[in-house]
Parts: C-alpha cells; sequence; structure tokens
C-alpha cells in the first residue's frame, strides 16, 4: 500500500467513525501507561507516541506532566480528535506524517507504538519504519512495541496486518535493538470481542556495545549510566547520545543534562 492510499484510507475511516467505533479504542490505556511507567520516565522524558491518533495516551501523558509529548499519525482527523481534546496543551508536539518517510529533527527517549507498526506488512515498509525509529532515538531510549500477536486477528479496519511477537520484531529491528521484555494482552474492544495483543520493549543500543552484550540475558546491564536493572520492573539510567544537538546540549547547559529516565537507588 502507498503512502497516499494509507492517508486516504484512514483519513475515509476517521470522517465516517466516532472515535468509540474503531476496535482499538481504549478510554484508559493501562498496558501502555504500565509499560511507561516501567522505565520511570521523569518530567523531560521525550515521549513519542507512534500512530497515537485519537488515542487517549496523550491526555493520561499530560495529566501525569510529561514536558514533551509528541503524537505522530497519518491521518490529520485522527490527530485533530485528540487535539480538540487538548486545545490548551502547549506541551505536546502534533505530527501528521508517515513514519516511514518521516525525518526525525530531534531526539526522543521514549518511542511508543500500539497498533501502528502491525499494519505494515511489506518487508521494506518494515526496515524503513526500523530505519527512522533509529535515527529518532537516543542511544538507549527505549521503543514499546503493541501488535496484533500471533493469535490475534489477520485483519483490521479492513486491512492486512502482520502479527508479531518478540522475536520476529527483534529479526526485523536487528542487532541496533536488543529485546527486554515481551508480554502478552488481551484488548476488548468497544463490542465486547477480544482481540490477542503482545507489547515487546526494545533498548537501543550502540554498535561498539554489541559484542559485549551479545553472550548477556534480555536484562543484562553495563555499568555506569547505561544500566539495565535486573531488580523488578526495569529501569534505565539513559543519558543518550542524540545527532541532533541544540544549541543548548552543545553550550552543555544544566538543562540539557537533565537525566532521562530515574536510576535504581544508589546507582551511578
Amino acid at each position: 500500500m502507498t503512502e497516499d492510499t494509507r492517508s486516504a484510507h484512514w483519513e475515509r475511516v476517521y470522517a465516517t467513525k466516532d472515535e468509540q467505533e474503531m476496535s482499538w479504542f481504549e478510554e484508559v490505556p493501562r498496558e501502555s501507561l504500565d509499560l511507561i511507567s516501567k522505565a520511570h520516565p521523569n518530567r523531560e522524558t521525550r515521549i513519542i507516541d507512534v500512530g497515537g491518533g485519537a488515542s487517549r495516551l496523550v491526555d493520561m501523558l499530560v495529566e501525569r506532566g510529561q514536558a514533551h509529548v509528541t503524537v505522530l499519525d497519518l491521518s490529520a482527523a485522527a490527530v485533530e480528535v485528540a487535539k480538540s481534546r487538548l486545545p490548551t496543551a502547549s506541551n505536546v508536539e502534533w505530527i501528521v506524517a508517515d513514519v516511514t518517510k518521516w525525518q526525525p529533527d530531534r531526539c526522543y527517549h521514549l518511542w511508543h507504538d500500539r497498533a501502528a507498526f502491525h499494519f505494515l506488512t511489506s518487508k521494506e515498509d518494515q526496515s524503513a519504519y526500523a530505519a527512522v525509529m533509529h535515527r529518532a532515538l537516543a542511544e538507549n531510549g527505549l521503543a514499546v512495541i503493541g501488535t496484533f500477536s500471533p493469535s490475534g486477528p489477520d485483519k483490521c479496519s479492513g486491512l492486512p496486518v502482520a502479527r508479531h511477537d518478540g522475536e520476529s520484531l527483534q529479526r526485523i529491528f536487528g542487532p541496533r535493538f536488543r529485546l527486554i521484555s515481551s508480554e502478552t494482552y488481551r484488548h476488548t474492544t468497544p463490542w465486547s470481542s477480544t482481540q490477542d495483543f503482545q507489547f515487546s520493549t526494545f533498548i537501543k543500543i550502540d554498535r561498539s556495545r554489541i559484542t559485549r552484550l551479545s553472550n548477556a540475558g534480555p536484562c543484562a546491564g553495563t555499568s555506569g549510566s547505561h544500566m539495565v536493572s535486573r531488580r523488578g520492573p526495569y529501569r534505565f539510567g539513559v543519558r543518550g547520545n542524540c545527532p541532533y544537538r541544540t544549541a543548548a546540549a552543545a553550550r552543555g547547559s544544566a538543562a540539557a543534562r537533565v537525566p532521562i529516565i530515574a536510576r535504581n537507588s544508589g546507582e551511578e
């Protein structure tokens, strides 16, 4: 499916259906919020919701006090639904774009995608998505990817989908990302049917660490600020390097040195 065809499909969907008529609608996106919370983001953590559209996740992140939230979606109509709920949210950036063609101009510390990636069924689109995610995420940034699981539907909104588990996503994302957790989730639609999802969390690692980590378990960590804790819900001490350096970062300002994601107590 071409970019224009994809865009036209989703514009038509959001023009003809109410938000709560979508199978993926959630009043409270609990699974996504729980997975984001496990990363212990602080207020300055930059979070992007890819394919967020009309999702209520952005509302919850704003309510929690996140200072930098971006919502990216292919459908302008879907983005307008969310914007209409948050007309004064100055801490949210709204982007209408095809993620496989998008050119990020800044780095993010946490990339979230619930039910967008599985609509990419060609290897070309999947590879393009992985390349954009790699460019957009800071070193040691996290990607939380939710798709239909192998036992989930094979179509959604009249379109075929690619079902995944953590291992199939790892093969697509390659050695620049390491799978650190994967879990299944049964979503109940607004009309009380169920859909099986999987959510997999990845950490972006730079190539110099790939060899050192190759024999480690999925939650094994390196030392210093790149720690991945084995203790309980994962916490990451991240000071991600980013090619999109702001003037403040270039000057080494205090604001630019804010820790991205909280460390475990006592870790340095």
